[in-house]
């Protein structure tokens, strides 16, 4: 089998992730960066929690300590290292899930002794609602005091089998005093082991009461101040469809948010990386409208190899509101280069997206990179002028300028010194730049474009131009080429 899917719903198969992690056997996978590229905007998230659900409609950060008592919960966590990369960083309490059992194996080889790995199928309403639920359970008890993990010390893993899993909830903690010492399963183990079916599995888990350990701290249901949902790339598997199959994904988006959302607290995290197309934009919008959630939305690059992404990902970050904010259908973009905060109504997201993605692909130098823009007339509504922006491999003692524009002669726009990536850098080298713009009539509507020269055409604004260009427009070079 190839990694790759033969189809988008090939990303919603346990069959094809467990394949594909045989495959790529113990590497580890990593979707859309590392956890260095977004720790500062976790970081973030977390200074301001509580802003929104305190009734605060000011954006200002609330501490500038970062409190890392939490427990992490990664859906989808695939064989990503980045659930350890939280771990060292601090954040000790972490529970993983995924479906495909051949990477939960790997991992609890790898991390077991750090963290939990659970087989959760997010598609079974009732075991994730179950298991979100148990969470919820364990963390009300801890805070409320109600029960003492310090007196729950052996448990005859024997007789644990003989209680009625519907009956769980009756277990008095305060006469549970007869543990075998050589165990290291607390009484919450075995609530995990019942409400999460956990003895259906292959008791690979790292909890399993079949398992007989080196007694140690339970560290999961400790009293933690709040609660991460983390989604790295779990989402854009989830929500992938063919065109129909449109209604199953609608299903498993409302599914995914309603639960999550049901059990979000007030001054927790849901923080989704995605790269956020349109059909995953339009099922978020569809299942916070009418929530209480505060949506806020960072544009963030990868930092080793960017060049190599058409799309950049993106961090969104969902904050629990009070119950008496309705109809607020605005969320919350953040400027990557200032942090700068920017109020839009939800509908927007999409063309604000859209917007975002162009300017990150265009600031950013990098070799070999190309991009083409289509530049459309104010007046027509069509795409008169295409502005292709070459990146060159030129050596930097040969370049003499930044930029250099050069207008292409109508007709040549397909001859190969112009249309094709090393035409383009044998141009840079002869024009001895950095960064070539090649400006040329669009041929896709070759038929309408026949307009007056004076029309003006470019509606490109003043800090679209300024990202482009690496010289003042003084300094550049402009040249064209006769027939």
């Amino acid at each position: 089998m190839e990694i790759l899917p033969a189809g988008y719903s090939d990303f919603r198969k346990r069959e094809y992730w467990n394949n594909f992690f045989r495959i790529i056997d113990n590497k580890n996978f990593e979707w859309y960066g590392s956890y260095e590229d977004i720790k500062s905007i976790v970081y973030t998230c977390i200074r301001k929690r509580l802003n929104y659900s305190n009734d605060k409609d000011e954006d200002e950060i609330s501490s500038s300590d970062v409190n890392k008592n939490c427990l992490l919960i990664n859906t989808g966590c695939g064989n990503s290292n980045i659930s350890n990369e939280f771990y060292e960083d601090g954040f000790k309490h972490i529970i993983n899930i995924d479906y495909s059992e051949v990477v939960l194996e790997n991992m609890r080889k790898k991390y077991g002794k750090k963290m939990k790995f659970i087989n959760i199928d997010l598609n079974n309403s009732e075991e994730f609602d179950t298991f979100l639920k148990n969470i919820d359970y364990q963390w009300e008890n801890e805070n409320n005091n109600n029960i003492n993990s310090n007196n729950i010390d052996n448990i005859d893993s024997n007789n644990i089998n003989n209680i009625d899993s519907n009956n769980i909830n009756n277990i008095d903690s305060n006469n549970i005093n007869n543990i075998d010492s050589n165990n290291n399963i607390t009484i919450y183990d075995e609530i995990d082991r019942y409400k999460i079916h956990m003895e259906e599995t292959n008791h690979h888990d790292n909890f399993c009461c079949e398992k007989k350990t080196q007694k140690k701290k339970d560290i999961f249901y400790k009293q933690y101040d709040y609660k991460i949902f983390f989604d790295k790339a779990f989402l854009d598997s989830y929500l992938s469809c063919e065109k129909n199959e449109e209604d199953i994904c609608k299903k498993n988006a409302q599914n995914y948010f309603s639960h999550i959302f049901k059990y979000m607290k007030k001054g927790d995290l849901f923080l989704i990386v995605t790269l956020c197309q349109y059909y995953i934009i339009k099922e978020i919008i569809r299942n916070i409208y009418n929530e209480n959630i505060k949506l806020e939305i960072f544009p963030y690059l990868i930092k080793q190899h960017t060049n190599e992404f058409t799309l950049h990902p993106f961090l969104f970050a969902f904050y629990k509101t009070s119950n008496n904010k309705k109809n607020d259908y605005s969320a919350h973009f953040i400027n990557i280069h200032n942090n700068e905060i920017r109020e839009i109504s939800i509908w927007k997201i999409p063309q604000e997206i859209r917007k975002i993605r162009e300017n990150i692909n265009i600031n950013i130098f990098k070799k070999g990179k190309r991009i083409i823009l289509d530049i459309y007339n104010q007046n027509t509504n069509l795409c008169d002028y295409n502005i292709i922006v070459y990146d060159s491999n030129v050596e930097q003692k040969t370049i003499k300028y930044n930029t250099v524009v050069i207008v292409v002669p109508w007709g040549y726009e397909f001859h190969s010194l112009y249309a094709s990536p090393e035409g383009n850098e044998e141009l840079s080298e002869k024009a001895q730049t950095k960064r070539l713009l090649l400006v040329m009539k669009s041929t896709f509507f070759s038929t309408q474009n026949k307009t007056n020269d004076k029309t003006i055409v470019c509606n490109v604004d003043n800090k679209r131009a300024d990202n482009i260009l690496h010289d003042t427009l003084d300094d550049i070079p402009f040249n064209s080429f006769h027939k």
